[in-house]
């Protein structure tokens, strides 16, 4: 399995290009989603990257199960084992919260 990161391709233009309606009580929360999306497009990875990694799977001899490929895959992999699980979902929380704030 080969677990990508955020990379540049036309897919991830979806993060920062749907419309929001008029008058939805999300407004704010999906703005920020959008201003956030923003920041990370901009420091997406190669395509590239995703392919080699697929290559040297297909062509390794033993390939491992799992491959994570991306410098904030590998951030949150490290972030995912570091942190216990009440402590991880406190996080998120807090990280979606932040997403309403003005």
């Amino acid at each position: 399995m080969v677990a990508p990161g955020l990379f540049r391709t036309e897919l991830i233009q979806g993060l920062v290009s749907f419309g929001i309606a008029e008058g939805s009580a999300y407004r704010e929360t999906l703005e920020g989603l959008r201003t956030e999306n923003t920041a990370y497009i901009a420091g997406a990875g190669n395509p590239a990257e995703v392919a080699d990694a697929i290559e040297q799977c297909i062509r390794a001899d033993d390939p491992p199960a799992r491959v994570v490929v991306g410098e904030d895959a590998q951030k949150w992999v490290k972030l995912v084992h570091d942190t216990d699980p009440d402590s991880f979902a406190k996080l998120l929380r807090g990280e979606v919260a932040t997403l309403a704030d003005p």
